[in-house]
């Protein structure tokens, strides 16, 4: 049983991540350390854009960049959580957004991990 619960979760990732469905984030240190190709198509941007950067760069509104925020605070008390917000990435069009994730391993550190896709497709 466990088997096969593993290998539903690698076809649910690579559904999920590698072919695109939704856009995929990690913070760590208060900053994107990995966002997938779908995330920047989502906002309009590059993927290079977002490296780096505070995950409030995606914000669209302060309500967002509140919501956003849970992820800079601290890596390894990142809860998980469901939101949906409207993101905007610089003077691109505002996306409604839901949002999804929690704390995770990342390079053997703690990081936040969150999941978007947009509510109007």
């Amino acid at each position: 049983r466990s088997q096969q619960q593993f290998w539903d979760a690698l076809s649910w990732y690579h559904k999920l991540v590698e072919r695109g469905i939704a856009g995929v984030f990690v913070v760590q240190a208060g900053e994107i350390v990995y966002a997938n190709e779908q995330l920047a198509t989502i906002f309009e941007c590059l993927r290079s854009e977002l490296l780096g950067e505070s995950p409030d760069i995606i914000a669209g509104t302060p309500v967002a960049a509140e919501i956003l925020s849970e992820l800079s605070a601290d890596d390894t008390q990142c809860r998980s959580f469901d939101r949906t917000f409207t993101g905007q990435y610089e003077n691109g069009p505002s996306v409604p957004v839901e949002r999804h994730g929690g704390t995770i391993q990342y390079s053997g550190a703690p990081a936040c991990i969150g999941v978007l896709w947009p509510t109007d497709s």
